[in-house]
């Protein structure tokens, strides 16, 4: 019976030191994506500055509307990253982000949305598309003599749902960063801190187009 009641014990503390090393270890984790969430690039910010700047004496209704947009984007930022939200308020999200660099890029900027099968109750993380686009426009449209069109796909499967976005590849001699390859990352780390290894980004370049794909369970 001792014996039994060591070995008991000994399993026993086995398990907690377990549960609450997993524990300490989400914990660890959701902290750092609450942080990288919380960030705003400061290009994005500066860009959106300079706009209004260069706005404001013109069209002061326009204006308005575009520090309403950036007061919502921010309000997004700062939410929890594990509180899921309907498909329709990301999408809202993203047409305000697309909307502020438009007024930057004018017609260098189109956008094509192809998301009539992902329903607008569906839930999705915040801010999961929106660094992607903002990706495209910084690394893609923005660095192309042409500027081009970001297209965003959705399709809806059984048990999870695709999200594609596509945007022009720059000239090859044009200079770029890393800061594209670390948005993904840092994107990457979200999804398996939520999802485990049940959601997946992935990404690749075919004529002259980058591809960037992601694909999470269903949720309502």
């Amino acid at each position: 019976m001792i014996i039994a009641f060591i070995v008991s014990g000994v399993f026993f503390r086995y398990f907690y030191l377990r549960e609450d090393s997993v524990r300490r270890i989400r914990s660890e984790a959701e902290a750092r994506v609450q942080a990288l969430q919380s960030r705003i690039r400061p290009h994005f910010l500066f860009n959106s500055l300079n706009t209004l700047a260069n706005l404001a004496a013109v069209d002061p209704i326009k204006t308005e509307q575009m520090i309403l947009d950036m007061a919502d984007i921010f309000r997004a930022s700062m939410k929890r990253s594990d509180v899921l939200i309907p498909f329709s308020e990301e999408k809202q999200l993203c047409q305000q982000y697309l909307s502020l660099e438009s007024q930057r890029l004018g017609d260098r900027l189109t956008v094509e949305w192809q998301v009539n099968y992902i329903a607008d109750n569906l839930l999705v993380p915040p801010l999961l598309l929106q660094p992607l686009l903002e990706n495209a426009v910084y690394h893609g449209i923005q660095k192309h003599p042409d500027g081009g069109t970001i297209r965003i796909k959705g399709v809806s499967y059984q048990k999870y749902i695709q999200l594609e976005i596509t945007n022009p590849l720059p000239p090859a001699d044009v200079e770029d960063h890393k800061g594209n390859s670390m948005a993904l990352k840092n994107i990457q780390q979200r999804l398996e801190v939520l999802y485990g290894n049940k959601a997946q980004l992935s990404y690749h370049q075919a004529q002259n187009q980058f591809y960037c794909i992601v694909k999470i369970p269903k949720q309502l």
